[in-house]
């Protein structure tokens, strides 16, 4: 996702190496989701949604903070009931949607719906064929319905991919599967951290060199997750790159859980209260721990990227250690 920066919010980046207010903002709506996905990061809890009203506190202290944009995390988004409600409240408050979605819901009755209002929709989907998407993820039929709909229906939507050694070869694949059902792109996700505090089927590098040739061949279709800088870097390493690609959380993106507590970013599970979001913008210990890094968090290895701190539990523990299994130090050595 591109972040526009007019020319003092990058004056006030370039000194402090952070925005001075976020502008990406990730809200917790609902922990419902029918499915049991081996990749999940998130951890068994109580079942609920975020009512509406908070739902409306949330965005009015977003409006005041300038945030230009909201993504609406699960669990299962449309699980809430309020879910077309908060699109509406987003887009009345000039703010846009991103939203990701296992294909839950997603029926004629929603598209005739959701196509009156300003949201960029992504269906999660990890394998071309049942049997691979599996390896990661529950509900395949359910994801390919949901893309066949939206189709039908004249809705744009996206495929959210997540990167692993166990459907990477299938790529290609996945990007002739998705082209058939409409999609218009592939968002390239990095993998993360599961609910066990795990990195499940990590990539070597040999994925990453197939991944470089894939990406390059079909750079008009793809997309890579800003925070995967690890691949962005890799893929693009001569080209001077945006000083936004790497970690954005406590830079220009934040979160907010289902209790109203505020964190860094979904996959960095540091809750804190404060009294509104400006007060955990400027006061947060945990944004400031992110903050206070050399050239806010480039990796040492090879002082190339600011490497997702969710890719490993070090990194998740530690935001000062580098990624030290990285695949794509070792090709770099191997250039050398």
């Amino acid at each position: 996702m591109k972040v526009g920066v007019n020319v003092n919010k990058w004056s006030f980046f370039k000194k402090n190496k952070f925005f001075q207010n976020p502008k990406i903002l990730q809200i917790e709506v609902t922990n419902i989701c029918k499915l049991h996905c081996q990749e999940c990061y998130k951890k068994e809890s109580e079942f609920t949604n975020m009512d509406i009203e908070t739902f409306k506190e949330i965005i009015s202290e977003a409006k005041t903070m300038h945030v230009e944009s909201v993504m609406l995390n699960g669990g299962e988004p449309l699980e809430n009931t309020y879910f077309i409600d908060m699109v509406g409240i987003c887009n009345d408050n000039g703010i846009k949607c991103t939203t990701f979605t296992s294909g839950y819901l997603v029926n004629s009755m929603f598209c005739n719906t959701i196509r009156n209002y300003n949201i960029d929709i992504l269906v999660s989907l990890n394998g071309s064929t049942e049997k691979i998407n599996s390896l990661s993820r529950d509900g395949y039929y359910v994801a390919v319905k949901a893309m066949e709909t939206l189709n039908a229906k004249g809705i744009d939507f996206g495929v959210n991919w997540v990167a692993r050694h166990d459907n990477v070869r299938d790529l290609e694949e996945l990007i002739t599967f998705s082209r058939r059902k409409g999609a218009k792109y592939i968002n390239i996700v990095c993998n993360k951290l599961s609910s066990n505090k795990e990195i499940q089927s990590p990539c070597s590098r040999d994925d990453y060199i197939y991944m470089k040739k894939i990406i390059l061949k079909y750079s008009q279709y793809i997309k890579i997750q800003n925070c995967y800088d690890l691949l962005i870097s890799y893929v693009d390493d001569a080209k001077k790159r945006n000083e936004l690609y790497g970690c954005s959380a406590g830079i220009y993106l934040m979160a907010v859980d289902l209790q109203k507590r505020y964190m860094p970013c979904t996959h960095l599970c540091y809750p804190e209260d404060a009294k509104n979001m400006k007060e955990y913008w400027i006061e947060s210990k945990t944004l400031k721990r992110l903050r206070c890094k050399e050239r806010t968090g480039i990796c040492k290895e090879c002082n190339k990227c600011r490497v997702c701190h969710a890719i490993s539990e070090r990194t998740y523990e530690n935001f000062n250690e580098s990624f030290q299994e990285c695949p794509v130090f070792e090709l770099r050595k191997e250039t050398e």
